[in-house]
């Protein structure tokens, strides 16, 4: 998948979808296996979707589609979508949450806040300008290499700065 995915372009359509845990390794293999077995076959319109995965920090799941071979279309965005709720149902997982943001701590550990909470952490001093936290609602392969973490400060939470 790797060599796929380096032959992507800046177009590409991304989803990033986060999980509430990390994934063990027996899961990784298995969201593998899911995602592997989905964009072999992942069509619009009976064309082939050139499509890619990769997992990122044993916690997120990074599904593009290269426009330029097969645009993406409502029921092939669907599909996508089923194959996200199947891994969740399988393993236990929830990675359509939106409510959690995903901050990048010491070790390359993640630490997930509720929404609702962001306020009490900047107060608190948990989360700072500099602390990096992860766009997930980047839309384009060439944002999510460049603009996928970023300082706090540089993203929607710099109006608590």
């Amino acid at each position: 998948m790797d060599t796929i995915i380096k032959t992507m372009p800046a177009t590409a359509k991304v989803w990033i979808y986060q999980a509430n845990r990390a994934f063990s390794e027996a899961e990784q293999v298995q969201i593998d296996a899911f995602l592997d077995n989905f964009v072999t076959g992942w069509n619009s319109h009976g064309k082939a979707i050139k499509g890619a995965f990769e997992i990122r920090y044993n916690q997120f799941i990074i599904l593009m589609a290269d426009e330029n071979v097969a645009s993406v279309s409502g029921c092939s965005i669907d599909s996508s979508v089923a194959v996200i709720r199947e891994i969740e149902q399988k393993l236990g997982l929830n990675l359509l949450d939106k409510s959690k943001v995903a901050f990048l701590r010491e070790n390359d550990t993640i630490e997930l806040v509720d929404f609702m909470n962001i306020k009490q952490q900047v107060v608190n001093g948990n989360v700072v300008a500099t602390t990096k936290t992860f766009n997930n609602m980047l839309t384009t392969f060439g944002d999510y290499q460049d603009n996928w973490i970023v300082e706090a400060k540089d993203s929607w939470l710099k109006r608590y700065f």
